[in-house]
């Protein structure tokens, strides 16, 4: 999953804040092919779920994370609980 939300992809400055999506004219001026870029989606959404059936099978995957820290956080305290 390569995804973003519109607040992190604001932050590049490629993105178009009227279509909230990623703008040809300035990947195509800054030489960053589309392709790469991750889909941007809104934070207040389930992504997908985990399907490992050895470990939380069904729990959601929602909201995004650009720091470490947090996802670090979740981690522990996912294996906590």
């Amino acid at each position: 999953m390569h995804i973003t939300d519109v607040s992190n992809a604001s932050r590049t400055m490629l993105m178009n804040i009227d279509t909230l999506k990623w703008d040809p004219l300035l990947c195509r001026f800054f030489g960053i092919p589309q392709h790469i870029l991750p889909e941007i989606r809104s934070s207040a959404e389930i992504y997908s779920s985990i399907s490992n059936p050895e470990v939380l099978t069904g729990i959601p995957i929602a909201g995004v994370s650009i720091y470490l820290r947090e996802i670090y956080l979740c981690i522990i305290y996912l294996n906590i609980k």
